[in-house]
């Protein structure tokens, strides 16, 4: 019994390492397609304090049309609902919108100054994505991805709001939330972008698991 003890105590430790290795690398897939790219070569922050306008805007992948012809303007402090059926392309606008990915044609404009290659606008945004990435650590960690400060009285008027204070017993944002159900990941994610400060909030299938 012992030998057969420390024979499969190690495989089972190497098996669980495995599975966690597994899932640390789907989140790092995850985080790549999300964050932004650091140290471009001769990169340019852009910034707004008017209006970001899109023109004419299309999106062609493998001969297939996912965006014809969009015009849109959304002035500063604006609500913009982006609505369309599932496939219909509205992912794809906000990436583009984000700088995450280019238009086939048109051009995106920032108070008149039009964007290019070199462009980056993603300090403008703090975004919410339909797969809202949330590690299994403390509340803290997960609100640190985007941010290195955040206000106390804030976060808990947010816990509040969000119905999570059951979650975090006394607010302790050093509470584990492996165990959180996808209702309330969605909820965190909130909570994470919303302590950003940022020029706009982007909700992707924000109603999704809540």
């Amino acid at each position: 019994m012992m030998y057969n003890s420390i024979l499969v105590d190690p495989l089972l430790n190497i098996s669980k390492v495995i599975k966690e290795w597994r899932k640390v690398n789907v989140s790092l897939k995850r985080l790549n397609k999300i964050s932004p790219k650091i140290n471009k070569k001769n990169e340019k922050d852009v910034s707004f304090d008017r209006y970001i306008e899109l023109k004419n805007i299309n999106y062609i992948v493998n001969d297939k049309e996912i965006l014809k012809d969009i015009n849109m303007k959304i002035s500063k402090g604006e609500k913009v609902a982006i609505v369309g059926k599932s496939g219909s392309g509205k992912s794809t606008l906000i990436r583009i919108l984000l700088g995450l990915i280019k238009p086939t044609s048109g051009s995106i404009i920032y108070d008149k100054y039009e964007l290019d290659e070199h462009s980056n606008v993603l300090d403008n945004f703090s975004v919410l994505n339909q797969n809202c990435l949330i590690f299994n650590d403390s509340l803290r960690k997960n609100l640190e991805l985007y941010t290195d400060y955040f206000d106390s009285e804030k976060l808990i008027d947010l816990i509040d709001r969000f119905g999570l204070s059951e979650l975090f017993h006394e607010y302790n944002i050093e509470t584990r939330i492996d165990s959180a159900s996808g209702g309330e990941q969605k909820r965190i994610g909130l909570l994470r972008i919303l302590l950003r400060e940022a020029n706009i909030y982007v909700f992707d299938e924000l109603s999704n698991s809540l």
